[in-house]
């Protein structure tokens, strides 16, 4: 059963990471949107 845990916990901190690189990407993305959009307008 710890073998479980230890992959529980490993897969928790993997998912922290990617879900912390998603949000800094998406809000990258958005202010480069905002660049994009006030350059046009």
């Amino acid at each position: 059963m710890k073998k479980v845990g230890k992959a529980v916990s490993q897969f928790k901190n993997e998912f922290h990471v990617i879900m912390e690189f998603i949000r800094l990407s998406m809000s990258i993305t958005s202010v480069v949107f905002k660049e994009i959009y006030a350059n046009e307008h």
